[in-house]
């Protein structure tokens, strides 16, 4: 006898969906932090940052980030320990984002800069935002039997 999956909400169904996304996203997190042992901090001065495995693991992980997010507003669910900060990093995330998936024509679209000038603390709330989504995502992931 087969045993039956548990039927889950649509709430629920939405929220699991995500997770394929969020191991994305958490693998470019990986992936960024062993480029930047590797490489360190490209130099913003000189015209090839953009190509270092540093920011191109940024670059998609940020912009894998936002798709999580993105749809977490659509489908109006909360991540409570890291929803202020999704808020205030939303429409930053979003322009980088674009820049990322949209050529715009540009060497060097204002997208990528204006969340690297949001603050010498930008990086860590959005590791912060990544990892709190992860929790809450993984929260919902135990729920349920494979």
């Amino acid at each position: 006898m087969t045993k039956k999956k548990p039927k889950i909400s649509k709430y629920e169904e939405k929220v699991l969906s995500l997770s394929r996304h969020f191991i994305w996203a958490d693998k470019m997190k990986w992936q960024f932090g062993e480029a930047l042992i590797k490489e360190g901090i490209p130099k913003y001065t000189n015209n090839n940052w953009y190509v270092s495995d540093t920011f191109m693991y940024m670059a998609l992980w940020y912009a894998l980030l936002f798709a999580i997010i993105e749809a977490l507003r659509k489908w109006n669910i909360k991540v409570p320990d890291v929803q202020t900060k999704i808020d205030q990093y939303y429409d930053l995330l979003g322009c980088f984002r674009h820049a990322v998936f949209h050529v715009k024509g540009e060497l060097h679209s204002q997208d990528f800069y204006k969340i690297l000038r949001k603050g010498k603390n930008s990086a860590a709330d959005i590791r912060e935002i990544n990892d709190k989504t992860g929790a809450f995502l993984e929260r919902f992931m135990n729920k349920f039997p494979d």
